[in-house]
């Protein structure tokens, strides 16, 4: 899965450059769906092998959830805030990030205030202002239109990471469900998502739904119930292999393709038929690529943004061989420090809990 959440990565950059017809890659909202699939997989698969149900295990899943998402995001969200502040004496032409801070936030109440902080860096309710705007008065309220209040994210792909928080705290327990449970979970979701999408019909793009969590929750489980069937599948090496190649595969040849809200279902088939036969060994060589890749993707789904707009500022434009070379320079940093999170996770886990537990 490593090599395709690599893909998916660059396919959410070089969605966000939009400069040059060589960036072409699949959607951003397709490749965020897909992420979520993968989520839903790993997710079961770690559970249902590395943790127990008991509160102790529960309570270290989240621990090590933790570590995997907020220390990465705080640098960039730090770095983020850095260049925006600078961006803002030096580059006053150029939009960036701390303009929200400055022309709304003092009009808000202190509900409204403490959200954007509060999501900003915590993440929960992030995903709202996909379904907020901003009033005549300069105040917050629900709509499903096309608003630009996503400015108010400052690290604009972390509202994904709403979503994927949600899942993270409900999945120790949707993981013991049964298979069916889970179905009507799947079916709910979908039939809530459809009969919105019919009620609010055009011109509200499916984008502006599709963000909403028990809409998303569909996505996330069909992950998770790929997982279920795979892990009752033994699949010999060279099935695996196909296996294995065919999702990234699948990915790659969905690229020309200008995939809408319904047939972008048909790759999400392929993906989860190529999950449910995943079970086997991967040879080391591969298994190693395929690892580092993988860890390669959050850096560079969460950092790409704001080197985008650095790259924006200085140079006036996104050139392809620029933004990527940028990007890859601040995430071998990142990829160093997540590495080293990972290693001593179990270290950190015994001197904050162990007395505790």
């Amino acid at each position: 899965m490593g090599i395709v959440r690599f893909l998916l990565a660059l396919g959410v950059m070089l969605e966000h450059l939009k400069s040059s017809s060589h960036t072409k890659m699949l959607d951003g909202f397709i490749a965020v769906q897909i992420f979520f699939i993968l989520s839903g997989f790993y997710i079961f698969k770690t559970l249902s092998e590395n943790y127990s149900s008991s509160y102790i295990d529960i309570k270290k899943f989240y621990f090590n959830r933790f570590l995997r998402l907020y220390p990465t995001y705080w640098i960039v969200f730090g770095l983020t805030i850095l260049w925006s502040v600078y961006e803002h004496y030096f580059y006053s032409s150029t939009p960036n990030k701390l303009a929200p801070y400055i022309f709304f936030v003092p009009h808000f109440n202190a509900l409204e205030t403490f959200h954007i902080f509060f999501s900003n860096l915590f993440l929960i309710g992030l995903d709202i202002y996909h379904f907020v705007g901003i009033d005549a008065n300069r105040h917050l309220y629900f709509t499903m239109q096309q608003v630009q209040t996503q400015e108010l994210v400052t690290v604009g792909p972390a509202w994904s990471l709403a979503p994927e928080i949600y899942f993270y705290i409900l999945s120790p327990w949707l993981v013991k469900c049964k298979k069916w449970l889970l179905a009507i979970f799947i079916i709910a979701s979908l039939v809530l998502r459809i009969l919105v999408y019919q009620k609010l019909g055009s011109p509200i793009p499916i984008e502006s739904i599709y963000r909403f969590f028990p809409f998303e929750i569909a996505l996330f489980l069909l992950g998770g119930v790929a997982y279920k069937f795979s892990s009752s599948i033994k699949i010999s090496s060279p099935i695996g292999l196909v296996t294995f190649c065919a999702m990234p595969i699948a990915v790659l040849y969905a690229i020309p393709f200008h995939l809408d809200y319904k047939s972008c279902w048909i790759l999400y088939a392929v993906v989860i038929l190529c999950l449910v036969f995943s079970n086997f060994q991967l040879p080391i060589r591969l298994l190693k690529l395929d690892t580092l890749l993988g860890q390669f993707s959050f850096p560079i789904y969460i950092a790409h943004y704001v080197v985008l707009n650095i790259a924006l500022a200085i140079f006036h434009q996104h050139n392809l061989v620029v933004c990527i070379t940028l990007v890859f320079m601040l995430c071998i940093p990142l990829w160093l420090f997540q590495n080293y999170l990972s290693k001593n996770r179990d270290v950190f886990w015994l001197k904050l809990f162990a007395k505790k537990n």
